[in-house]
């Protein structure tokens, strides 16, 4: 009889994958170890740098900067976790933006680069709304390194200064 394989796979606590979690749905031939104790952002660290996990859910943004650096990871098309992004952005109504192309010349803040819900609203707004990312100005208060500066595609730059989303873009903290 041939033995099991042995896999451990670290994702989000979602329904989607808790039959597996509480073992009443078993793969067939394999052993599956389920994390799903740690933050995103530790997850996607853990698996990025350290290669710690045989499978690991990742955001769409950091596995696009890890096959640009030519990192060895294979996508696997499983979505554990969907959501309609949308009502993922947020508008200062008191600076006259009332379409995407608004934000022209504007200043968009967002906590992390690496977000697949900022990833999907700039290809939304490039594509579908003509509002192409290079055309406004991005900042970040995230300490890492900006996946754009690998990528070579976005007028996103670190704020240093800042701390918080809030403090991103206001002015006396926006670095060009």
């Amino acid at each position: 009889m041939k033995a099991n394989l042995h896999l451990t796979l670290a994702a989000g606590d979602y329904e989607s994958i808790r039959a597996l979690k509480e073992g009443t749905v078993k793969p067939e031939g394999i052993e599956l170890t389920i994390l799903t104790d740690m933050t995103a952002e530790v997850r996607h660290a853990r698996m990025l740098r350290g290669r710690q996990f045989d499978v690991a859910e990742l955001s769409m943004s950091n596995y696009m900067v890890a096959k640009d650096n030519e990192l060895p990871f294979i996508a696997i098309p499983a979505f554990l976790h969907r959501r309609f992004r949308h009502g993922f952005a947020f508008v200062n109504t008191t600076k006259g933006i009332d379409k995407p192309t608004d934000l022209i010349g504007k200043k968009v803040g967002v906590g992390s680069y690496h977000a697949t819900s900022n990833l999907w609203l700039r290809g939304t707004w490039s594509m579908s709304l003509t509002c192409r990312t290079t055309r406004f100005t991005g900042s970040t208060n995230s300490k890492k390194k900006s996946p754009g500066e690998s990528l070579r595609a976005s007028a996103f730059k670190k704020s240093p200064q800042a701390k918080t989303l809030s403090t991103c873009c206001s002015p006396a903290n926006w670095t060009p």
